[in-house]
């Protein structure tokens, strides 16, 4: 099962709804589909989602080059969970770090 602040956050990022007890499958495959339409209609657009989420390009043009004969939004799709799981654990380690630092008093 996905994280639910994870899952708000890629449906609200990719204008995707998601079912609430989505699989990581069905998560990736609506991504797919999404970004596969924003590749014909509105690259510009998944250029800008991309960049926003910190997507490294040369991660991205490599595995595209590497895999001509897959599907290219789910390749994507793939780079962009993983992306969005890293930064999920980060804020979460960011805040229990932070708040095991302060002291009580601190914390109001």
């Amino acid at each position: 099962m996905i994280d639910h602040h994870l899952l708000g956050e890629i449906g609200a990022e990719w204008a995707v709804a998601l079912p609430e007890n989505v699989t990581e499958e069905t998560l990736l495959q609506l991504l797919a589909e999404k970004i596969n339409d924003l590749i014909q209609k509105d690259f510009n657009k998944l250029l800008a989602l991309l960049y926003r989420i910190d997507i490294d390009e040369r991660k991205l043009k490599t595995m595209l080059q590497e895999h001509p004969d897959k599907d290219a939004g789910l390749l994507i799709a793939v780079m962009v969970l993983e992306r969005q799981k890293q930064k999920a654990d980060a804020r979460k380690k960011y805040r229990s770090d932070h708040q095991s630092d302060q002291s009580p008093e601190e914390k109001w």
